[in-house]
């Protein structure tokens, strides 16, 4: 199976510099992320689309933002000792700048508060039974087990964290997974992933067509 149900690299922005719509930029060398204008620009986007704001509480249409408030310090590092595990910072700070999201794409519709986050074999057992049985050499089978979910299950896939497979700036890869796509999409970090998916929105979604959640 993993001849034809691999991992591969998506497309991904330039590491060196990020740049979005009001050309806000960082250094990612600098171990900071954009995320307050990558964000923000991302939800006045979305928000143009009659359909969507249809569905949403006043307040948060007023705000233009998709967020919620950030998460304080004391809630990651608690989650980090119920997971046994540190954040990787990219997600660090998007927890900080925002504890949760709305919906990321046609797939997702929420990135979970860090209160929500948990293993991934406390729910979809079967599904990493599933990769297990097909081949146990395959990547997923091997580190599914100690994945961790940070998104809702949404249209047959969802987001996890994969800390066995940690880089040396404190990241770990990201994965998208989806039972449908037959491929787990591979990620360096969840700011690649995000953007990614940013992207995605951009190109495929049009204002006015997203259904709401």
């Amino acid at each position: 199976m993993c001849q034809t149900v691999g991992v591969y690299h998506a497309p991904r922005l330039p590491l060196e510099k990020v740049r979005v719509d009001n050309e806000t930029s960082v250094s990612m060398a600098e171990k900071s992320f954009a995320w307050e204008p990558l964000l923000r620009t991302w939800s006045q986007e979305r928000l143009t689309s009659a359909e969507y704001r249809s569905v949403l509480p006043d307040e948060v249409i007023a705000s233009e933002w998709l967020g919620y408030p950030g998460a304080r310090e004391k809630e990651i590092t608690s989650a980090e000792q119920r997971l046994a595990m540190s954040l990787p910072p990219s997600y660090w700070e998007f927890l900080r700048v925002t504890n949760g999201w709305r919906r990321t794409s046609l797939f997702i519709e929420r990135v979970w508060s860090v209160e929500q986050v948990k293993s991934f074999a406390v729910e979809n057992q079967e599904w990493i039974d599933i990769w297990r049985d097909t081949d146990p050499d395959c990547p997923e089978a091997r580190y599914l087990p100690s994945a961790v979910q940070i998104s809702e299950v949404g249209d047959a896939a969802v987001y996890l964290l994969m800390p066995e497979l940690a880089s040396g700036n404190g990241e770990c890869e990201v994965r998208l997974l989806a039972s449908w796509r037959g491929t787990a999409v591979r990620y360096d970090s969840f700011w690649d992933l995000m953007q990614a998916e940013y992207a995605t929105f951009k190109s495929i979604e049009q204002p006015g067509k997203i259904e709401a959640p």
